[in-house]
């Protein structure tokens, strides 16, 4: 009877540990699946984020060009050779 007893105990507990291991494993794979998931999150985060500065670049290079613009502008106005009428440049022999 003892034996029997014996028995049922190191059975019991033998289950007991197949159920820990299952248990441990079982949340392993759950935790390596969020894992997978959080990497996927993370990686079109960095993804919105490099649009993100990509487009305020692209805006503020435009915002130059505009803001530029004008000034380029009346910079070449200022250089550019007044016209004449052809009777000026018939008198003086050039405009």
């Amino acid at each position: 009877m003892a034996v029997l007893a014996f028995f049922f105990l190191v059975l019991t507990i033998g289950g007991l540990s197949s159920f820990q291991a299952w248990s441990i494993l079982s949340g392993t794979q759950k935790i390596q699946e969020q894992g997978h998931h959080i990497q996927l999150t993370e990686a079109i985060h960095v993804t919105i984020h490099l649009l993100k500065e990509c487009l305020a670049l692209i805006q503020y290079v435009l915002w130059y060009f505009d803001a530029v613009s004008p000034a380029v502008d009346d910079h070449v106005q200022l250089h550019e050779f007044p016209r004449c009428d052809k009777s000026e440049k018939v008198t003086t022999g050039w405009c």
